[in-house]
């Protein structure tokens, strides 16, 4: 072989190679910027979901919340995985489509504690923790909804009338039905 065509060999090979190597860290950049995207919008739904359950209701704390969500919702649609947006669809339409739960009722946590964990190990998923933690783990120390939250609203829905009373002349009700 001629030293002209081997270098017009080694040449053509190198820019091959360098080609793919372009293509595949261009590949590789999208998808880390996708699951970037993906956790930021997952964790925004998270959070203005639990922020608007902090609200009073009909406040214009409360009409910022729900404008929050929704569009956090909204936002999952085209970054979401398919697990990840199922998961959010049926949570939304038990937290947000009348008839709202009441979580005094057993069935109602019950169904919460579920979907919330569905969202949290979907999440999980999505970003590849691969983890020996349980689903029930994750539902026992799930943020307001676990169980310190759920005994300190037994402890409330057992006090007697007078120690209902709030210390403020208007009384506070919040999303989730704690006062």
């Amino acid at each position: 072989m001629s030293p002209l065509l081997a270098a017009i060999v080694v040449a053509s090979v190198t820019a091959l190679l360098g080609s793919a190597s372009y293509l595949y860290q261009k590949w590789a950049d999208r998808r880390f910027e996708l699951r970037k995207q993906q956790r930021d919008a997952y964790g925004l739904y998270l959070k203005s979901y639990h922020d608007w359950t902090l609200t009073e209701v009909e406040s214009n704390e409360d009409k910022k919340a729900q404008e929050a969500y929704v569009r956090a919702y909204r936002d999952l649609f085209p970054l979401a995985s398919d697990g990840f947006l199922k998961a959010a669809m049926a949570f939304h339409d038990f937290v947000w489509v009348p008839p709202y739960p009441d979580f005094s009722d057993n069935d109602h946590r019950a169904r919460f504690d579920k979907l919330w964990t569905d969202l949290v190990v979907r999440m999980r998923k999505d970003a590849n923790v691969w983890s020996r933690v349980k689903r029930d783990e994750i539902k026992q120390h799930m943020p307001w909804a676990g169980a310190f939250y759920q005994g300190s609203q037994d402890e409330y829905a057992g006090a007697s009338e007078a120690e209902q009373t709030p210390d403020t002349p208007e009384e506070v009700s919040h999303h989730d039905r704690t006062e």
